[in-house]
């Protein structure tokens, strides 16, 4: 009898054969070896299908779901293949993104006490530089937020339980237009009272928006993909990576602790302002 593994680990790809390679290269080197990866294909062509071909021929731990392209993402594929499924543990990524050595490791400590974990927001601009995307699901105020038209949902390094995936009321679903895929998943887990969120405290991936690289060509795309690749799968690369975000959260702190000053001095100004006019 096959053992379950802990993690299932879905990366859904339509029209990135050569960039989805690195993708599945960076689950395939995690820390924790107790997954099973799906790719699920929503309408790819025969260099997607060769791609995961030559890398799921000697590894049983690939899955390949090649289906007709769907209205959007090919969200219901998602939920079809997690129904089969019965591993404590799910997390995402995106075909042209990475995930650090020990992503599913973090994920799996956080998500022994949550039911939802988003990743930890970093992306890579079009000119190299690492850029923070502040998001923070273990603050209520910022949950709120998530539920209204505003979307800081990433699918990259997402992170759920199964049970609390069995617990919303329709899970992945086709997307209606003008919605994000991604987000309009994610507001079902925020809408419920009794779901516990958080975000993970460590970078455990790296994105690289295709929005900052419409006029790209393939093979630039491929060349910023392989040079991150390499640096993830370095140590000491991966410490100095870890230094620079050190460097970029400690800059982010001095920015938030100036606009508080400038809001508090602005808020002491207003009110003498007032009691000036009142003293009239």
């Amino acid at each position: 009898m096959t053992a379950v593994p802990e993690f299932t680990v879905i990366i859904p790809t339509h029209n990135h054969a050569r960039l989805l390679p690195y993708a599945i290269h960076s689950v395939l080197t995690q820390t924790v070896g107790s997954f099973e990866l799906i790719v699920i294909g929503d309408g790819v062509g025969d260099d997607t299908r060769d791609a995961v071909a030559d890398l799921s021929r000697n590894n049983k731990q690939i899955t390949f779901v090649d289906r007709p392209k769907s209205p959007r993402t090919g969200e219901p594929y998602r939920h079809e293949e997690l129904l089969r499924r019965e591993t404590p543990y799910v997390t995402y990524v995106s075909d042209d993104d990475l995930l650090f050595p020990d992503h599913l490791e973090h994920t799996r400590e956080m998500l022994a006490t949550h039911d939802l974990v988003h990743g930890f927001g970093l992306h890579v601009d079009a000119a190299g530089s690492l850029v923070l995307e502040l998001v923070d699901l273990g603050q209520e105020w910022f949950r709120r937020r998530e539920l209204k038209k505003t979307s800081h949902a990433s699918l990259t390094a997402m992170g759920h339980t199964m049970p609390a995936y069995r617990r919303l009321p329709y899970g992945w679903r086709t997307t209606p237009p003008g919605k994000f895929t991604d987000h309009y998943m994610f507001q079902q887990f925020l809408s419920d009272p009794a779901c516990h969120v958080s975000t993970l405290r460590r970078p455990t991936a790296l994105k690289f928006p295709f929005i900052l690289r419409q006029t790209w060509t393939d093979d630039e795309r491929e060349q910023e993909m392989a040079l991150w690749a390499r640096r993830l799968s370095d140590v000491k690369e991966r410490a100095m990576l870890l230094n620079e975000i050190m460097t970029l959260l400690h800059r982010q702190a001095i920015l938030l602790e100036i606009w508080r000053g400038k809001r508090v001095w602005w808020l002491w100004n207003l009110l003498a302002a007032l009691r000036r006019w009142m003293q009239r």
